[in-house]
């Protein structure tokens, strides 16, 4: 079998690569870097951006922190607290002009400049509005800390 193999591919260049699990997490890390693995299952798992009817895909999308990394606490960086975005919806993000809470992963809320607030999943993006049903959404949504 293996001579067949080689003879099917004589001539081409081949790389092999584990098989990577996608329904088993990777232990946190305690950096702000996120580790290649991670980063590899990541974009096996969402690779499109999470930001709002944004068409943008790829490993070379940024991997962003969905509650913001802060130096000296344990295991921020994990696959329940990352997003991938475009570099512009990233800097929207990290200048303070969207917000962002991911209650679940894969699950995803933005709230606009103005209140809006968006739901994205792996059905699409939905918006939510900005009443009442939009403000508790987004409330419950919000991060708790140990």
């Amino acid at each position: 079998m293996s001579s067949l193999v080689a003879d099917w591919l004589h001539g081409c260049q081949v790389t092999i690569k584990p098989v990577i699990d996608l329904n088993t997490d990777l232990l946190p890390v305690d950096a702000y870097e996120i580790p290649r693995p991670m980063r590899e299952r990541m974009f096996l798992k969402r690779p499109g951006s999470d930001f709002p009817f944004s068409t943008s895909t790829g490993p070379h999308l940024d991997l962003d922190h969905s509650d913001p990394y802060r130096p000296g606490r344990t295991g921020q960086t994990r696959e329940n607290n990352l997003g991938p975005e475009a570099r512009p919806e990233h800097r929207v993000i990290t200048h303070g002009l969207w917000n962002r809470r991911q209650p679940e992963p894969g699950t995803v809320l933005f709230r606009a400049p103005y209140g809006r607030v968006f739901l994205v999943n792996s059905t699409g993006a939905h918006d939510l509005g900005e009443g009442p049903f939009a403000h508790h959404i987004w409330q419950a949504a919000a991060p708790t800390h140990d």
